[in-house]
């Protein structure tokens, strides 16, 4: 027993010196002057911005539109439903609400996981085909995007009243 705790109490300190030494290494680049790679990367970044690359368009415009569309689809459903949510009355309404605030802290990436779970080959929804195109895009944002607008309406309807 007191050998197995040395040997753990060895192997702990022996992790503990190897993540020290890559603080070290992550504190000496983080403030070590810019390498020639980085400028490099750095001015074809901004060149592709300031000559209005047609690539880069075409990226931004994309991107744009899928949020565009998230955010109105998010909106469509959850403005309906805080509405709901501020005005009615029945019981379990504060285990509901608790439930659907958890949503908020999800992190986006387990919403992309579970997306593409959903709409993998294997997954319930693969016979649609989405995965890796816009619409599962639009999906993924909106299930982002849904937890904040249904709450902040919410508290609105429940205000005015």
């Amino acid at each position: 027993s007191v050998v197995l705790n040395i040997i753990l109490l060895y192997r702990t300190l022996g992790s503990l010196s190897i993540f020290c030494q890559i603080d070290r290494d992550m504190e000496q680049r983080m403030t070590a002057p810019a390498d020639a790679g980085t400028l490099r990367s750095v001015s074809r970044a901004l060149d592709l911005l300031f000559t209005a690359d047609p690539a880069l368009g075409a990226i931004v415009v994309r991107s744009l539109w899928v949020s565009a569309c998230a955010s109105v689809l998010a909106c469509a459903i959850g403005l309906p439903l805080g509405a709901w949510l501020g005005v009615a009355h029945f019981r379990g309404k504060g285990v509901v609400l608790a439930f659907l605030n958890t949503f908020l802290a999800v992190p986006s990436v387990v919403v992309g996981l579970v997306v593409y779970l959903m709409l993998s080959r294997s997954g319930p929804l693969g016979a649609w085909g989405w995965l890796f195109s816009l619409k599962a895009m639009v999906v993924a944002q909106v299930l982002l995007v849904l937890p904040v607008v249904y709450p902040w309406f919410s508290r609105k309807v429940v205000v005015t009243q």
